[in-house]
């Protein structure tokens, strides 16, 4: 919309102005312009100074999709983590003045990928920008870049993953509502290191709901995994949740 956000004017043959705005959001573009006010002219160098802190974490990935049956799935990896003390999820409905709409603790201090995932249950209906607030244990703060989702309504199937948090004795269920009549569909479970431990193709038929019990041979171990299901005739990805045993 290019409004100003701060602006400040120099009149003489002064060097080594500086000008400083503190609300900067990580992933939009911003223009800095300089004209001739009052009729001056001259040459200048422009220098940006970039004082973010940068926190000891790589950002694998980060996204956002809409969901069933009326949610929006945020999800993230990250390579590594280090002395991280939460994950802050925020929305905005135009690229500012992110809200705080939950938080997620990280499950492990290492080197090993991990995946993570929250979910919008409340999502603003139109387009709508995701961000990660990252804190360290010593409350420094970093942010991720910004996913956007264009939220329009219910999504053809709404699936439910129960019980979750679950444990080693219990039989992990899918409840999926076809209200699409999606022919069938892909589920695959991944443990931590991205290994596919289950993966099964379901014929719909018609039927919703549909209930799928998980059975990857054994019971499952305590850990977090990694759900997905796909559409196997489009491919399209319909369900990511994280599944935790404890």
């Amino acid at each position: 919309s290019l409004n100003p956000l701060t602006c400040q004017n120099y009149q003489g043959a002064k060097t080594n102005h500086s000008l400083t705005y503190t609300a900067l959001t990580p992933g939009n573009t911003y223009y800095i312009v300089v004209d001739n006010y009052a009729g001056y002219a001259g040459s200048f160098d422009l220098a940006v100074y970039n004082n973010m802190v940068i926190l000891p974490l790589q950002l694998v990935s980060f996204g956002a999709r809409a969901a069933a049956p009326k949610q929006v799935d945020i999800y993230w990896s990250i390579g590594l983590e280090e002395n991280i003390s939460t994950f802050v999820v925020q929305r905005s409905n135009g690229l500012s003045d992110f809200n705080d709409i939950g938080q997620v603790t990280p499950v492990d201090n290492g080197t090993t990928q991990v995946d993570y995932s929250f979910v919008d249950k409340a999502p603003l209906a139109g387009e709508a920008y995701y961000r990660l607030k990252v804190a360290d244990n010593t409350g420094d703060v970093s942010y991720s870049k910004t996913a956007g989702v264009n939220f329009s309504g219910a999504m053809p199937i709404s699936i439910t993953l129960f019980p979750n948090p679950s444990n080693e004795n219990q039989t992990t269920w899918l409840k999926i509502d076809n209200g699409n009549g999606i022919a069938a569909i892909v589920v695959t479970v991944y443990d931590m290191l991205g290994r596919a431990i289950y993966c099964k193709l379901a014929n719909l038929s018609g039927l919703s709901p549909y209930l799928l019990q998980i059975q990857p041979g054994q019971h499952l171990a305590a850990g977090i995994y990694n759900v997905t299901i796909v559409n196997a005739g489009s491919g399209d990805l319909l369900y990511r949740q994280q599944l935790c045993i404890k």
